[in-house]
């Protein structure tokens, strides 16, 4: 499946909520951002098909709880699975939209400095 719009890299700290009943909240690292969907690094297992909603910090706004969906999943080689979600929402789409785009106006996305896998704290 092709990507609906263009990605900005990100390194951006994330949370995300399972359906009721399903497991544990999760966290992660954003790697990359699009007006579609976004790119997340976590520990926690997740499957293609699979729902999530999903919360993070853009440019001064929060965005809480975005209907998500695992399209593509893999682990990497540190075991981190790397997750390519597409927002379900257009609402969430738009209001994503807006965000980067002010923060690429600001001059304010460039890329970030290399950061290494999530584990950079022991025991994480």
């Amino acid at each position: 499946m092709r990507r609906q719009s263009i990605r900005m890299s990100s390194w951006v700290a994330a949370s995300f909520s399972f359906p009721e009943g399903e497991t544990a909240d999760g966290w992660g690292v954003l790697l990359d951002l699009g007006f579609s969907g976004v790119r997340l690094q976590t520990r926690t297992s997740l499957a293609a098909g699979q729902e999530i909603f999903l919360s993070f910090s853009l440019g001064g706004q929060h965005f809480n709880r975005l209907h998500s969906q695992a399209c593509r999943v893999r682990r990497d080689p540190d075991g981190y699975f790397v997750c390519g979600l597409k927002f379900l929402e257009m609402v969430d789409r738009k209001a994503l939209k807006e965000a980067l785009v002010e923060l690429l106006v600001k001059g304010a996305a460039a890329p970030p400095a290399h950061h290494g896998p999530l584990s950079s704290a022991k025991g994480a």
